[in-house]
């Protein structure tokens, strides 16, 4: 919630001053300057006065410092005292494993932090809880120790996944609150809204290098961690995260969005350049996985020499880039073509319409955009889900990814009969697998390593990778089935396989009963003019026995 700055000068009432007057008051404060200027010269020379001995706050290279913004009234707990930084207790046994939940959602730790002392004598502790469900932050419970019994905070606890693991060996505490802790949902700066994604824990996230101080808030000082390079830019771009560290070292996660921003994803601006640009739908960067809360920021600043000034609103200001031999519209080119259809616009076409754009933010940050017209085609495409309980059985499958469309319909996940043949039943129809497509929640894997074949050579590659796999022969048909036709027809195609791990990080599997074995497959491909050095992928080999899931999918190389 922003907050409000009021003029306090008012005209009604106000009795008019002579000339005169007026003359004799100027004179006066002038003389009062005067004084007060030698005075403090003298004190400044003498004493030091003015001086600071405080290191200047680093900043994030990436994002330069925003212009000095009103003081800010911090808000403060009474009789806390916040220790900086928390101390690390052991284990304190107030959460624990739940049976039936393992792979997706299985408790894997929690932390427990010593943050605050009260002059009444109790302690404040938090408790960062893991659990295995990429995409959403740690959950966050907060204690107040009076003697020797704990007290959960309720009013300053959060929990997504609270359902997925034991709690016990506290009471609830449902009056006393830490105000500082309750941070805002959406914060406003200028013409930029900062809207709270998720909680993060106190240790710094792993993969993300945290900045120095851009703006101050109620609730502590906001900054920018950056994290990896965005696909396909070279380095030019990260993937960036707006953050506030709060009282007791947790982190309080926030997206940036134009308040210029339409519903439909169309700016409102005051365009300056060619008005066709008020017709457009903008979005960010993105993918078939992405870190959770992320958003595209240029840190390579040459590659903003010559953007154009598209349009503005207040001090917010809107760019585009048309001039294709820069690094950056070379970049948003190469995002477009990622998908490896036909029929594209060519680069020119691209930079006159709004291919790539930038939004610098209120904050002073360079948050890459796109035209929709120009994203690529990608999602986590026909991911297919076949179930081989060793007899008929009632099984239950969730996935962590936001599908788009399923077969048969997901809801709150499958709730089937699997029978040993591979048969699925719902509803009273029979499936040969579970279908989806969707965008995975958690980070798309990087590619470091892959067969580059020639491409009369991709089917019987791709046959031989999956059988080394584990893969049966009905699974691999019908891979072949629906990809090859989506295979390029380019000289040379680089094959690349993320398997079990890997996509338990972007789209994690949740079987029930437990399977005995899990095999995952996904295909990352791409065109190529000519062969390419790239260190062979060891594939694993996976065996089947007992209840076998088997999943295999891809990065979608088809129009919508």
């Amino acid at each position: 919630m922003a907050e409000e700055f009021v003029d306090a000068r008012k005209e009604s009432g106000a009795k008019k001053i002579s000339p005169i007057k007026i003359t004799i008051i100027v004179l006066a404060v002038i003389a009062v300057g005067a004084l007060g200027f030698i005075g403090y010269s003298f004190a400044k020379s003498k004493y030091g006065w003015g001086k600071s001995d405080a290191s200047p706050t680093p900043t994030v290279s990436a994002v330069p410092s925003p212009s000095p913004t009103p003081s800010v009234v911090m808000v403060v707990d009474e009789g806390v005292a916040w220790i900086k930084p928390p101390e690390k207790l052991d284990d304190l046994g107030l959460f624990s494993k739940k049976e039936g939940f393992e792979g997706m959602g299985e408790y894997q730790s929690t932390d427990y932090y010593k943050v605050a002392t009260t002059t009444e004598g109790s302690e404040i502790i938090t408790a960062v809880v893991n659990v295995a469900v990429p995409g959403v932050g740690e959950d966050i419970h907060r204690f107040v120790k009076r003697g020797g019994t704990y007290y959960r905070i309720a009013q300053n606890s959060f929990n997504e996944n609270g359902d997925m693991y034991n709690w016990g060996g506290f009471q609830q505490e449902q009056n006393y609150v830490l105000k500082s802790l309750l941070n805002e949902k959406v914060i406003s700066q200028g013409k930029t809204d900062l809207t709270h994604s998720f909680l993060g824990g106190i240790e710094a996230a792993e993969g993300f290098s945290s900045g120095g101080k851009l703006m101050s808030t109620k609730w502590g000082e906001l900054k920018l961690e950056l994290g990896q390079s965005v696909d396909e830019s070279d380095g030019l771009a990260k993937v960036g995260r707006y953050y506030i560290e709060l009282n007791d070292s947790t982190k309080a996660y926030y997206q940036p969005r134009p308040s210029f921003a339409r519903d439909d994803n169309t700016f409102a601006l005051d365009w300056i350049k060619d008005g066709s640009g008020k017709n457009f739908e903008m979005m960010r960067v993105s993918g078939c996985g992405g870190a959770f809360g992320a958003f595209p920021v240029v840190v390579t600043k040459s590659a903003l020499n010559n953007k154009v000034l598209a349009g503005t609103k207040g001090d917010s200001k809107f760019y585009t880039f048309e001039n294709v031999a820069d690094d950056i519209v070379k970049f948003g080119y190469k995002v477009y073509e990622m998908d490896g259809l036909g029929g594209k616009d060519d680069i020119s076409t691209f930079a006159s319409n709004f291919g790539i754009n930038l939004w610098v933010d209120d904050l002073k940050t360079d948050v890459i955009y796109s035209n929709v017209k120009y994203l690529p085609q990608v999602e986590c495409a026909k991911p297919v889900v076949y179930l081989y309980p060793q007899k008929e059985m009632p099984v239950k499958v969730l996935v962590g990814a936001n599908i788009s469309q399923s077969d048969p319909p997901y809801g709150e996940g499958w709730n089937v009969v699997a029978k040993p043949s591979g048969q699925i039943i719902s509803a009273g129809k029979v499936y040969p697998y579970l279908f989806w497509d969707g965008l995975g929640l958690g980070m798309y894997p990087a590619i470091k390593s892959g067969a580059v074949v020639e491409s009369s050579k991709v089917k019987s590659t791709i046959t031989g990778q999956l059988k080394e796999i584990g893969l049966n022969q009905k699974e691999i048909t019908d891979f072949l089935e629906f990809w090859m036709p989506k295979m390029p027809s380019s000289p040379y195609v680089r094959l690349t396989w993320f398997t079990n791990e890997e996509l338990a990080e972007l789209a994690p599997l949740k079987v029930t009963p437990k399977p005995d074995s899990v095999i995952r497959v996904f295909l990352d491909f791409a065109a190529l003019d000519k062969s390419v050095a790239l260190p062979p992928q060891v594939l694993p080999k996976y065996e089947r026995k007992g209840f076998t899931v088997v999943e295999w999918g891809g990065l979608l190389r088809s129009s919508r």
